[in-house]
């Protein structure tokens, strides 16, 4: 047992295991995911003690952006020692993980991350099969498909599957838009048609549902419009089930509510739970 075990409190450790599963966390994700209540608190003591034991780094992105947390290789080390699974140390040899420009881009992919494993968690019979995100080398983007019918490759932001305990599948591409030319966003969703008709997901990660494509998006506008393309796309009705929209601003407070299809009609890609009759 290493010495730093005997040192890190629960916190600590629930700091070192969040970042494993997430790569990197700002502290107000960290709350979110009720590691702490108190940011002062997480910041002075739990954050500070990781860094001291060499566990951890701290970066600033940028003057407006919240500083970004992710483990290092000693800290994927003692998780891989104590626990037994081997994890890859998330920062490249840059210092910085991403820049500030790609900053918003990427804590939101995490919001999204959280918001699946926070909704399984409240299911109670849904367990997490496949969470994947593009951010993770391997050493090509861990969520790239290759696609036949496409010259290039479709890589998604995210790449989820869940399995209820009745064996039901559904499976989750994430498409989180920065860009605002809405022609050009329309164009990115329509491949996935192919990557549907050619079951590229199951033939990659064995999960075998039709993948359901959420779209996320930061600027309204943007929104409309694509869903307007996509609607007088040719190829669009057989799959129009499969493509599922939201806005940035409320994925987080609201990640199981908001979704809808390209029409506006009311989806619902992270059902609840049924609530219980009264016996």
């Amino acid at each position: 047992m290493t010495a730093a075990f005997s040192l890190f409190s629960p916190q600590q450790w629930h700091v070192l295991r969040a970042l494993s599963l997430y790569r990197f966390l700002t502290v107000d994700q960290m709350l979110h995911l009720g590691i702490s209540r108190n940011a002062k608190s997480l910041r002075d003591k739990s954050l500070f003690a990781l860094r001291h034991h060499g566990c951890i780094q701290s970066e600033k992105i940028g003057s407006f952006l919240p500083d970004v947390h992710y483990m290092n290789a000693k800290g994927a080390a003692i998780l891989e020692e104590l626990e037994g699974v081997a994890l890859d140390a998330t920062p490249s040899k840059k210092r910085q993980p991403f820049s500030a420009l790609f900053a918003p881009h990427r804590f939101a992919q995490v919001d999204f991350h959280i918001g699946v494993r926070q909704w399984a968690e409240s299911r109670g019979d849904v367990e997490v099969l496949l969470e994947l995100q593009d951010f993770v080398r391997q050493p090509r983007a861990a969520t790239e498909l290759q696609v036949p019918g496409l010259v290039n490759s479709v890589i998604p932001d995210g790449l989820f599957a869940v399995g209820t305990n009745s064996g039901q599948e559904a499976v989750y591409a994430v498409e989180i838009h920065r860009a605002t030319q809405s022609k050009a966003v329309a164009g990115q969703l329509s491949q996935y048609f192919e990557v549907i008709k050619s079951a590229a997901i199951a033939q990659t990660h064995g999960v075998t549902a039709n993948p359901i494509i959420c779209s996320v998006h930061q600027q309204p506008a943007v929104l409309a419009s694509v869903k307007a393309r996509l609607a007088a796309h040719d190829g669009f009705a057989p799959f129009r089930q499969n493509f599922v929209f939201h806005t940035l601003d409320d994925l987080r407070d609201n990640f199981t509510g908001g979704w809808h299809l390209a029409d506006d009609t009311p989806a619902q890609p992270f059902p609840l739970p049924k609530p219980k009759r009264d016996a």
